[in-house]
């Protein structure tokens, strides 16, 4: 099994982030431990990474999730928190987090969820470009091309779109990005419906829109022509 690089972030030191840094180490998997000062990322080693795992039981926390994914939207990223702080984690997840463990945790779980995160993100995952007319969705830059020049998308961002890319002639339900984005998480349609909203809004100053067909999905648009048909995709 390829050995998976992580970076662990977080506004102060953390025993607990300590023993998890050693334990991924023991593992084999390539470990950072960083508590960057004023969340300064420029030294880190998140340009090598395949996976950032950030503490976010405090706000400084939630700062430095916004920081990593603003500076490397491509990057999967996974956030700790508190077992009760149900606020932080879902600020972080809508802001492009890919997904999310409660401290404290055992090592099993933890390098389970990382491994998973870097097979489907990772700089590793050599997943094909997917094009769709003047439309190109790159993984392996996590960036979306299209006639207007090209954007940076998160991990999940880059999921939904290219279920909508590969279904040129069906809407997309939202119980398929559901089950294409869970992992054995339990996603809210609410939490469907922000990522969408923060998707569209990227999306549209390039000449896309990601229109709601009640009932059926999600049709996205280019140019004012619609990608999809309005069939839905269950």
């Amino acid at each position: 099994m390829p050995s998976t690089s992580i970076v662990l972030l977080s506004p102060r030191y953390d025993s607990r982030l300590a023993e998890l840094a050693a334990a991924a180490i023991s593992d084999g998997m390539p470990t950072a431990l960083c508590a960057p000062a004023g969340n300064d990322l420029s030294r880190l080693p998140l340009e090598a990474a395949d996976v950032a795992v950030v503490e976010v039981t405090e706000d400084a926390g939630v700062v430095l999730v916004q920081e990593v994914l603003q500076r490397h939207p491509g990057l999967p990223l996974m956030v700790l928190t508190a077992a009760d702080d149900f606020t932080r984690r879902l600020e972080a997840l809508a802001m492009g987090a890919a997904d999310y463990l409660v401290m404290p945790c055992d090592f099993d779980a933890f390098q389970i969820r990382v491994r998973t995160l870097s097979a489907r993100f990772g700089r590793s995952s050599r997943r094909p470009v997917i094009r769709y007319g003047q439309l190109t969705l790159d993984p392996g830059t996590n960036r979306l091309r299209t006639g207007q020049g090209s954007l940076p998308v998160t991990p999940r961002e880059q999921e939904a779109l290219a279920l909508m890319l590969r279904s040129p002639n069906r809407a997309v339900s939202k119980s398929l990005i559901k089950r294409a984005l869970a992992e054995g998480q339990e996603l809210s349609d609410n939490a469907i419906e922000v990522l969408i909203c923060r998707l569209r809004s990227k999306t549209r100053r390039h000449g896309l829109d990601i229109q709601t067909s009640r009932g059926q999905g999600y049709v996205l648009t280019y140019g004012g022509e619609a990608t999809v048909a309005a069939q839905p995709t269950p």
